[in-house]
């Protein structure tokens, strides 16, 4: 399983458990700040219809920890949570070609400066 490298984080493959791959970051040393990555593909079998979806899951989970001591927390303390949830939700018979111009188009969303303002500086995007 390959590393993956996020906005120069790096997240060392861990491998799949129960059909979810994990990647997790060590940088920190402290483990109740590792940030993780996991991703599932659910594709139905052919009993279970033609109306049935194949789905495509990303989670990116980053903890906020406390760096110093304060009233409410020792430094290394989960303090919040920053999580991402990615969902495709596809028919089986929808074409290669399809599902390559569907993840273009949501790279180039993710990299959007609305994508990007609605993030950084909870801005609502315009049309």
């Amino acid at each position: 399983m390959s590393n993956l490298t996020l906005n120069t984080k790096v997240y060392n493959g861990r491998g799949i458990v129960a059909g979810i791959s994990n990647w997790l970051n060590t940088a920190s040393g402290v483990l109740a700040s590792f940030s993780r990555v996991t991703a599932s593909v659910f594709v139905p079998n052919a009993s279970s219809g033609s109306k049935a979806k194949a789905v495509v899951k990303w989670n990116l989970r980053i903890p906020l920890v406390a760096e110093e001591a304060s009233a409410c927390a020792c430094p290394g303390t989960v303090i919040d949570e920053l999580d991402c949830y990615i969902q495709v939700r596809m028919s089986q018979g929808v074409s290669e070609s399809v599902r390559t111009d569907a993840a273009l188009q949501v790279k180039d969303l993710v990299a959007s400066s609305e994508f990007q303002a609605s993030i950084i500086s909870l801005t609502q995007p315009t049309a």
